[in-house]
């Protein structure tokens, strides 16, 4: 589409046309979603990785139009794990859920996606931080196959984060794949183990949950720490 005529398009659209071709299946209406879908999906991976970085024109019809693009999938799966190093505030996780979301509507699949920054983390090419883990946590959890990886563990969830109660609380709520992680693990399981007893008889001593989970784990105090507590509690 030649400049001038995607410049008048987009003014045409945005500030006329958008609230009435949404749901109008008139032959106007198809015709500009025809060619505003044709316009999106000739865009190159490259294209959309700054289309969504910017959150320009192209990207703010995108989530009107919601177009089924290849390229633009591929871009947000590079850009998942370029913004492991880049840490860039234009990639926010708010854009992340709502372009997950939206893939997710047309049927695209986030496993092979969410692998990819696993990796990255499994082969030791980045170091998880509380940030990150704050970033990328839940969506590990729910996407990524982290119990095929013996490694996923010690390198996603380290000591650090789990002195953030809010990490705790997410691995609770997928304490069944928790349980899977841990066991794939096999020795490098220790440090994991050692903290989550250390939790279990001081911060987490009265949760039930936490209980469970450690119990799943096979984490339980001793007759000797229990008697410690006791004395501490004092």
């Amino acid at each position: 589409m030649p400049q001038n005529q995607r410049f008048l398009f987009w003014f045409l659209y945005f500030w006329f046309l958008s609230p009435y071709i949404i749901n109008n299946d008139s032959d106007l209406a198809i015709y500009c979603n025809t060619v505003a879908n044709e316009y999106l999906k000739s865009k190159s991976k490259e294209e959309w990785k700054q289309s969504i970085l910017a959150e320009d024109k192209d990207f703010q019809l995108l989530i009107i139009i919601k177009p089924n693009s290849q390229a633009c999938f591929d871009a947000f799966k590079e850009l998942l794990v370029e913004n492991i190093q880049a840490n860039n505030n234009a990639f926010s996780k708010g854009k992340c859920n709502l372009l997950i979301e939206m893939m997710e509507n047309d049927g695209r699949n986030m496993l092979n996606a969410f692998n990819d920054v696993r990796d990255c983390f499994c082969r030791g090419t980045y170091p998880m931080t509380d940030k990150i883990f704050d970033f990328y946590g839940e969506w590990l959890l729910k996407y990524a196959k982290l119990e095929d990886h013996p490694s996923a563990l010690r390198t996603i969830f380290t000591t650090s984060v789990l002195d953030n109660k809010n990490n705790i609380q997410l691995i609770l709520k997928y304490q069944g794949k928790m349980v899977k992680i841990v066991e794939i693990a096999g020795e490098e399981n220790k440090d994991f183990k050692d903290k989550i007893k250390s939790l279990l008889g001081s911060d987490y001593k009265n949760s039930d949950e936490f209980k469970k989970f450690a119990e799943a784990i096979g984490v339980k105090l001793s007759i000797v720490d229990k008697v410690k507590d006791i004395i501490n509690d004092k």
